[in-house]
């Protein structure tokens, strides 16, 4: 993906060629599109918390973005907040190990998810990935149905715990803005 830093608007920050929402836009500034996540979000006064951190990454990644800048947000620099800076800081370490997904083409058919979760869904080797992301602001549990043959076990990506495939699906719960990283590996 072909990421740039930039000004606009007198504001810092990045921006993206990959998610051009019309034809005659060249570029797409990265504040524009967490405002597109956050109707709520002034870019003057807007600190995320980890859980808009971490759905703003994986909806990037989703989107096929290499990430987000959320360093800077408008005027203020996360810098300035030491415990959620490292924690993001952690969570791009810990989702670097996933930047294959992002070249990658999506695959369809191998997952039924229900219609208020977003996904992305790539093969890579013998495995299937799956980004799947709660976009609302309540919780949601889900049935999430598996076409094909895979392992009985679902490995969830940086939560360290196990789904069990039973009869082609899994259940799962995503809290508000929650997101999800699967692994299944074939049979």
């Amino acid at each position: 993906a072909k990421f740039e830093l930039g000004v606009y608007h007198g504001r810092e920050g990045s921006m993206s060629y990959n998610i051009i929402q019309r034809d005659s836009q060249i570029l797409l500034e990265g504040i524009h599109f967490i405002t597109s996540l956050y109707p709520e979000y002034d870019p003057e006064k807007f600190i995320p918390n980890i859980r808009q951190v971490k759905y703003a990454h994986w909806a990037a990644f989703r989107h096929g973005l290499q990430g987000v800048g959320l360093y800077m947000c408008g005027s203020t620099r996360m810098m300035n907040y030491q415990i959620l800076f490292a924690r993001v800081v952690a969570l791009y370490r810990n989702t670097a190990a996933l930047a294959f997904v992002l070249v990658e083409p999506p695959v369809s058919g191998i997952l039924e998810v229900p219609k208020s979760l977003k996904n992305r869904v790539i093969r890579y080797e013998n495995r299937i990935y799956a980004i799947v992301q709660n976009a609302s602001l309540t919780a949601f549990p889900a049935t999430i149905k598996v076409n094909g043959n895979y392992n009985s076990k679902i490995r969830v990506l940086m939560e360290n715990r196990l789904l069990k495939l039973y009869k082609g699906g899994f259940s799962d719960v995503f809290q508000p803005l929650e997101s999800r990283v699967y692994e299944l590996t074939e049979e």
